[in-house]
């Protein structure tokens, strides 16, 4: 009898899982509400061309484009002349990453995050939603520290897939792309759920009780957007999360803060606080 009872439990448990990850797809493809938000709205359509511009024309145009004319054409040209171009591929590609890929990626990073925050807090507003805080006073020095505690989650993030999908083969490379999905959708629903003014830590508790629907939430973008390149998945990644980013406008009411919590993200909390202490003994001890 106790038997038959877990089962029935844990039949229900398990369907309430797999609801909460299709109602999560089904939000994060959301394509009405998306349209009704951006029609709505000229500001963020501005910010959204301004995304398209820097990370699909400019960035992923070039990474395009000199992969398919300028390199095979440089290769060509210099074999004519030399006629030997046996170290041109490594140092071209040396050359082309320290001085135009990645200063464009840090550059992409910074601008990106304001114009998020902007498509966010203007997704909110446009979506009726209460009690929602917009920082205006000492605005910039929260968004850098937040920033710089992210990216070092980000670091921990990454440093966990490599680990998983090299040394773990081949099982870690699933490993490995769930981890990515769990980063993803932290890093799209965050930016919402911080306009509710919770803390970085309970924001991670409301990820942590609710994974299951943010799991379906970020699930295709992580499809969409993984390759084997981490400059070419970035592009697709940039130019995806605005229409994510609307999308989140209304998860808020979707969530519960009495569910179990599953922590996920203690090992990667530990490494980012590692890396934020040694980073500041780092500066000063200079």
């Amino acid at each position: 009898m106790v038997k038959i009872k877990y089962i029935a439990n844990m039949h229900i448990f398990l369907l309430e899982i797999f609801e909460n990850i299709i109602i999560g797809i089904y939000d994060g493809l959301n394509i009405v509400h998306f349209l009704r938000i951006i029609l709505k709205s000229k500001y963020i359509r501005y910010n959204i061309k301004k995304c398209l511009l820097l990370n699909f024309v400019i960035f992923l145009g070039s990474i395009i484009c000199s992969s398919i004319i300028i390199k095979p054409l440089m290769s060509y040209l210099l074999f004519k002349i030399v006629n030997n171009s046996y170290y041109f591929d490594f140092t071209f590609d040396i050359m082309f990453y320290l001085l135009w890929i990645i200063p464009t990626y840090i550059i992409s990073l910074i601008l990106s995050s304001e114009w998020y925050n902007n498509i966010v807090e203007e997704s909110f507003l446009l979506s009726n939603s209460k009690n929602i805080f917009i920082p205006t006073f000492a605005k910039i020095k929260n968004v850098i520290i937040y920033s710089i505690y992210v990216n070092m989650m980000f670091v921990a993030f990454t440093t966990l897939c490599i680990v998983m999908k090299y040394f773990y083969y081949p099982y870690g490379t699933y490993t490995s792309f769930f981890i990515s999905i769990i980063f993803n959708s932290f890093y799209i629903v965050e930016l919402s759920l911080r306009l509710h003014e919770e803390s970085l830590i309970k924001r991670v508790e409301i990820f942590e009780k609710n994974c299951d629907y943010f799991l379906g939430f970020g699930l295709l973008f992580t499809i969409l957007t993984t390759t084997e390149s981490f400059f070419v998945s970035y592009c697709y990644f940039s130019i995806l999360l605005p229409f994510m980013l609307i999308n989140t406008s209304h998860i808020y009411d979707r969530i519960s803060t009495n569910r179990l919590r599953i922590k996920l993200f203690m090992p990667v909390l530990k490494i980012s606080d590692a890396l934020v202490s040694l980073s500041i003994k780092y500066v000063f001890s200079k």
